[in-house]
């Protein structure tokens, strides 16, 4: 397409643009560096709590419903306990040392607003035994497991399926939820039928269910779980037991905490990209730092409004940073080069510039606007996180855009003490090219029928695609939780 008259006739406004180079860098400049203050006193919060992938529908309508009339879900928080040397985690030695930790457990949750609401412990539950049938003596004050026997069971009780079905409903709760599926309960039976041997029940691990306030503010919860966990890390380091904790808000707290970490690492890592592609393709350091200017500000406008307005930042937003940057440095590449071209005609480099953008202005416009059109296609999604994802990626295509045009422009009017030199001309490589050309002309038919096979088979893979959505997903395999 012919661009000779747009080029004459945005060649005349190269002394405005001339003029306002400076004023446009330090308006961008001082925007962007608002931007990056509010991202550093305010980051981001990261939330991959399931419900935020929930589509509105029906469901979700009924569900809001029936929520006037009950009170919110419970959040369980599960900790399993082991011993470090895989003994008996039910010796009486281990029950009495995880009696004294679930004591300072119950310390550190009522310093935190009494953040735990219900407790089922195996120390608890013996306990609770020894309060009914025993006066209440407490646990650190019981010997042996014959000596807690004689003091809850009556004489000639044995090991016989009971009646009651609130007692057989407990104890197979207990039994199968609470403890190891290798619970032993043998050398208790022998006891009582015979009154000599051990009678100490054996398991290799057994679990807390700790049930946490579910009114807590749901970043507040997350955050005094992490906290509680890190008591039971220290509780783990001293003394001979371990505890695993892990429930469906620390999940989300560590993929949240992960994808903030991933997001810097992946930043850093596009921009390093960027930095040797363009190295490669100018071989000139303005040429390379200009174009890096503009994308780190892309991304901080794009980051920073988001933050800004109160957008809901998930995982898929680590993905907007890698594809503002990839499509940025598309846009900065072709116009350095029409830059640099016509850069040998027109030595005014704001003229050069102009000429640049209007030469290139019909594939860059159509390339930007069908590119934000697509990104906008996820707005109709009926998942939250994708629409804003969409609204993200369309935003920073047009980041990215402003940039490579506006910024990177007027950094070179602005510092145009650099002339073009033929020792740091772009590389060309016009052999390459040709022989490519060439090989196209002479193959048309074949390469039509190799992309009309490459799409037919395409769609029949998404015609039979399946798609799954689980929270586990985001989890790092290397996480302990």
């Amino acid at each position: 397409m012919d661009t000779s008259a747009l080029e004459a006739k945005m060649a005349k406004s190269a002394g405005i643009f001339q003029r306002s180079a400076l004023p446009i860098l330090i308006v961008t400049g001082l925007i962007t560096l608002g931007l990056m203050a509010h991202l550093a006193t305010s980051p981001p919060n990261f939330n991959t709590d399931l419900g935020e992938f929930a589509p509105e529908s029906e469901a979700n309508d009924a569900h809001e419903r029936i929520h006037q009339f009950f009170p919110n879900e419970t959040r369980p928080l599960f900790i399993e306990v082991t011993a470090d040397d895989d003994s008996n985690i039910l010796s009486i030695e281990n029950i009495k040392l995880m009696n004294q930790h679930l004591s300072v457990i119950k310390n550190e949750s009522q310093a935190r607003g009494d953040m735990i609401s219900v407790w089922t412990t195996a120390p608890g539950i013996v306990q609770l035994s020894l309060d009914e049938e025993a006066d209440g003596m407490p646990l650190a004050d019981v010997t042996s497991w014959e000596h807690m026997l004689e003091l809850i069971f009556e004489d000639n009780t044995t090991c016989t399926m009971t009646s009651d079905d609130q007692l057989l409903s407990a104890a197979t709760y207990a039994s199968s939820a609470l403890l190891n599926k290798d619970l032993s309960i043998d050398s208790t039976c022998s006891y009582l039928e015979t009154g000599n041997g051990s009678a100490a029940p054996t398991a290799s691990s057994t679990l807390w269910v700790l049930e946490v306030d579910p009114s807590l503010e749901e970043q507040y919860r997350k955050f005094l779980q992490d906290d509680l966990r890190s008591e039971f890390d220290e509780l783990s380091a001293t003394s001979s037991l371990n505890y695993g904790v892990v429930s469906l808000d620390l999940i989300s707290h560590d993929i949240d905490a992960g994808t903030f970490e991933n997001l810097a690492l992946l930043i850093v890592l596009a921009l390093l990209v960027v930095v040797i592609l363009l190295a490669i393709a100018f071989r000139s350091v303005p040429d390379v730092l200009f174009p890096l200017v503009g994308l780190s500000s892309a991304l901080i406008w794009t980051y920073g409004v988001m933050n800004l307005l109160g957008a809901q930042f998930t995982a898929l937003e680590v993905a907007v940073a890698p594809l503002v940057l990839g499509l940025g440095i598309d846009y900065a590449i072709h116009l350095q080069r029409a830059y640099s071209a016509i850069r040998k005609e027109h030595e005014d480099p704001a003229e050069a510039w102009l000429r640049s953008c209007a030469r290139l202005s019909v594939p860059l416009l159509l390339a930007v606007v069908t590119t934000v059109a697509a990104f906008l296609a996820n707005i109709i999604s009926p998942l939250p996180p994708l629409a804003t994802f969409g609204y993200a990626l369309a935003f920073g295509v047009v980041c990215a855009f402003v940039s490579a045009t506006v910024v990177v422009g007027s950094l070179h009017v602005v510092v145009r003490g650099f002339a073009v030199k033929l020792e740091t001309q772009a590389i060309t490589m016009p052999g390459l090219v040709d022989k490519i050309v060439a090989l196209q002309q002479k193959q048309q038919v074949g390469v039509l029928l190799v992309a009309i096979f490459i799409s037919a088979a395409s769609v029949f893979g998404a015609a039979s695609l399946e798609t799954d959505f689980d929270l586990g997903d985001f989890v790092d395999p290397d996480m302990e939780i």
